[in-house]
């Protein structure tokens, strides 16, 4: 079993309301799997898109980059919460 992120249960005030939270979180696991293929995908597709070489006529290629480095950093961590499964 993976892991939970202490980022889950960071407002739990009790250890009751931790454990019950782990618990329902981990119990939601297998319907996290359709979320995890479209961010997994989604991510394939940014790195298709970042091979390019048209970005790299544009001026403000560098912006781009950075925009899509941006979106695969907040899809990279929202994978690491939700792969729990």
């Amino acid at each position: 079993m993976a892991n939970l992120s202490v980022l889950w249960t960071k407002g739990c005030k009790t250890p009751e309301e931790k454990g019950a939270l782990e618990a329902l979180i981990r119990n939601s696991g297998p319907s996290f799997r359709p979320l995890i293929g479209i961010i997994q995908e989604e991510l394939r597709q940014m790195d298709i898109g970042e091979r390019s070489v048209g970005d790299f006529s544009e001026a403000n290629w560098a912006y781009k980059q950075a925009f899509r480095n941006g979106q695969k950093a907040s899809l990279t961590k929202i994978l690491s919460l939700i792969d729990i499964v």
